[in-house]
């Protein structure tokens, strides 16, 4: 959402990070209002001086070597000064004129223009604190734009944002998706990011995370997260969802740069991002889309490949082309494919073994590797057509653990349960009175309030 044009100071001093940091700049604001200008820049400084170390100081206590070597110099010459050694002014003064350079290249708090704009700060700060440097007819008389400038940078560039930027933001991300705990479900993904980075990450740190999460995704550039692709896809679908606008202007300019001259086993990694933004598949060359249509093509089933080639019925031109190679395929190797990587568009494939099933055991172990982890994409059709299915083939219908695995089916589509009623209720009504095997159904859809007969036993009771 884009920022009004003039910034109200009393919102923007809420958003900084820092209690000490905020009351800093909260005088500069109140030094400003009182038309204090050369006191205003010169507590915005402090603010922005004090947020760098205390920024470098949360680092060090998270084991990060140059912070605790920069906090180890500071304090030692913190220490000397307190008890009278005046070699440690200039030990002092040559940390804070070293600050912002150190944010820029040690830290990487501040991005080039960030560490302009606050170089400037500095200078003008300088000329406040030191009029007597100046000559009499330059002393120095800063306008209220400029003041209310620099207070607006100090907080957008610096004080608003915790110690994550740069090359430590994604060790510290690096170190997350390493994690067994890191989640695998989308939505908690983009709640864990947003509430530990990019609710306070800057534009220019979130296009370089968009930037290496693709170089990981398409290049393998981090051999640590080699099997790890599908988290690093989950994040960017969490980047997208929370800063639509940057990500959309990234990927369309770093997508052409990253794929230009891949080899083919580069390429059909692109394929993974395609369910995320399909729109890939139009920045890429006419070149590369004809390759990938010739990879799509020539799809062979292999027992060890990851099947991140399905991806691609995210679009609309290789999804024909996808239906076809799976087609191809024998019974075995389709089974297969779809108990590995299971998806709405293998649901016909699925139905299509499902019925044809040859015996009792086979059906039990289709209804196991097909028919339930397929479940979380099925419509009410669906439920429809399986529950004619069944009954349709005895070899299905026969099978001893196949009434707990229609059971399973009914609890995993609860969400259905609505629009799919009539249809569980006419398949019971259908089955033998003289064998019922579905007890365990009948109990869950009656707990679900749907209707279900009565067995022969409960029908002589009742007499």
């Amino acid at each position: 959402m884009p920022r009004p044009l003039l910034v109200d100071l009393d919102d923007l001093v809420l958003t900084v990070r820092d209690r000490s940091s905020r009351s800093y700049i909260l005088e500069a604001v109140n030094a400003y209002r009182a038309e204090a200008y050369r006191s205003a820049i010169i507590s915005t400084w402090i603010a922005v001086a004090y947020d760098i170390i205390s920024k470098v100081r949360e680092l060090a206590g998270q084991g990060e070597p140059e912070a605790q070597a920069l906090v180890s110099e500071l304090d030692d010459a913190i220490e000397k000064q307190s008890h009278g050694d005046l070699s440690a002014i200039p030990r002092l003064q040559k940390v804070e004129n070293d600050l912002l350079d150190k944010s820029l290249n040690k830290f990487e708090f501040l991005s080039r223009q960030e560490h302009n704009d606050l170089t400037r700060l500095k200078e003008d700060r300088n000329l406040c604190a030191h009029p007597a440097f100046t000559k009499q007819d330059l002393l120095f008389q800063p306008t209220p734009e400029l003041v209310r400038s620099h207070i607006v940078h100090a907080v957008d560039h610096l004080l608003q944002h915790p110690p994550v930027q740069g090359k430590n933001a994604f060790a510290r991300l690096k170190q997350d998706l390493l994690q067994p705990s890191f989640p695998t479900d989308q939505a908690a993904v983009t709640a864990f990011l947003r509430h530990k980075y990019l609710d306070h990450i800057k534009q220019s740190l979130l296009r370089n995370l968009i930037t290496v999460f693709l170089k990981i995704v398409i290049k393998r550039s981090e051999p640590d997260l080699r099997g790890h692709e599908a988290a690093v896809v989950r994040c960017l679908a969490a980047v997208r969802q929370h800063s639509p606008a940057v990500f959309n202007a990234t990927m369309a300019d770093q997508i052409p740069k990253l794929t230009t001259d891949l080899k083919d086993t580069a390429l059909k990694r692109v394929i993974r991002l395609f369910p995320v933004e399909p729109r890939v598949w139009g920045w890429l060359g006419e070149d590369l889309q004809i390759r990938l249509r010739t990879i799509v093509t020539g799809y062979a089933y292999d027992e060890g490949a990851s099947d991140y080639l399905f991806d691609g019925f995210a679009i609309d031109e290789l999804r024909p082309l996808l239906a076809a190679a799976v087609n191809r395929l024998d019974e075995t190797e389709k089974v297969a494919v779809i108990r590995r990587s299971p998806r709405a568009e293998f649901i016909d494939s699925a139905f299509e073994v499902f019925k044809e099933a040859g015996s009792w055991r086979y059906a039990e172990r289709l209804a196991v590797d097909l028919i339930l982890p397929l479940s979380r994409y099925y419509s009410a059709s669906d439920i429809e057509r399986l529950l004619e299915i069944i009954p349709s083939n005895g070899q299905i219908y026969g099978a001893s653990d196949m009434p707990d695995s229609v059971t399973d089916l009914f609890k995993r589509t609860d969400r259905l349960h609505a629009t799919t009623r009539q249809f569980w209720e006419k398949f019971l009504q259908k089955q033998s009175r003289t064998h019922y095997p579905f007890h365990s159904l009948a109990q869950a859809m009656s707990a679900a309030g749907m209707t279900v007969p009565k067995d022969e036993d409960e029908e002589e009771d009742d007499d």
